[in-house]
């Protein structure tokens, strides 16, 4: 062994011994913060509880776990969740530790969870009602107003769900609910949906006014609106998120009164 290989050796093991006890620490000393620099990850600060769209109820989110079926149970208003943690303490917990037959890329909610609440939804005399209509019903080709009703990953825009026009399918979007919907928030989505697949039919009325009076009926149906204040909010939101109108090109005042009463 030449002179350099011994000096390299040398500083090799002096490197070790000097910051071996370090390693030690980063590993078996938790929360000590070692790396100034990098700030320690800390749990997550409580959430207060979101209002629903629905008048009057309330859930609590939670801030981990991402297939729940209790998720979003409605309280009082003002009430924490009596399960702040329900998937366990471990708030960097992924998809219940079942990372095989679960997906959850954004954080938000598993497809297999989704599929769950799709379920229970599809149970509700009420959407199976609505399901029935608009496979009933068809268009001038004879082509049923209803395809498939199905969960996505995701939707374009990140809505909660969809109608999609050309392939008559409805999509609830797993990564739009989000994982603090509750069983009845995700019933009344597919409801609008579904309200959309017959009144639409697969023939899309283009412009923001057709959009603005399609959409409020829908929100007005399925419960999710009240007047036509309201309805006029959530419409824009929907009609800005499908790109039909816009905030640059318009505004949502002139809308009020626009289709309203709703038609039956």
């Amino acid at each position: 062994m030449n002179r350099t290989h011994l000096i390299a050796v040398l500083v090799g093991l002096v490197a070790i011994a000097a910051f071996a006890p370090d390693a030690h620490a980063r590993y078996y000393q938790v929360g000590v913060n070692v790396y100034p620099a990098v700030a320690t990850p800390m749990p997550p600060a409580p959430m207060p509880p979101v209002a629903m769209a629905v008048p009057g109820r309330m859930h609590a989110p939670m801030p981990t776990g991402f297939d729940r079926p209790h998720v979003g149970v409605n309280v009082y208003p003002g009430v924490p969740s009596p399960m702040p943690h329900p998937d366990g303490p471990n708030l960097y917990q992924y998809v219940r530790s079942n990372p095989i037959n679960r997906h959850d890329p954004s954080g938000t909610i598993s497809m297999a969870c989704c599929n769950q609440m799709l379920n229970e939804a599809l149970s509700d005399p009420q959407i199976q009602q609505a399901v029935n209509a608009a496979r009933t019903k068809k268009d001038g080709l004879g082509i049923a107003c209803l395809g498939k009703v199905k969960c996505k990953k995701s939707c374009i825009g990140n809505p909660a769900g969809r109608y999609n026009p050309l392939s008559r399918n409805v999509s609830m979007c797993a990564e739009g609910l989000g994982d603090q919907v509750s069983q009845a928030a995700f019933t009344q989505i597919l409801y609008h949906e579904l309200i959309h697949a017959e009144s639409i039919c697969g023939w899309w009325k283009l412009g923001c006014k057709n959009c603005m009076i399609e959409e409020k009926r829908a929100y007005f149906k399925s419960g999710m609106c009240w007047d036509d204040s309201s309805c006029t909010d959530m419409a824009w939101g929907s009609c800005k998120t499908s790109l039909s109108c816009s905030d640059f090109l318009d505004n949502k005042n002139n809308y009020l009164g626009v289709g309203w009463p709703p038609a039956p």
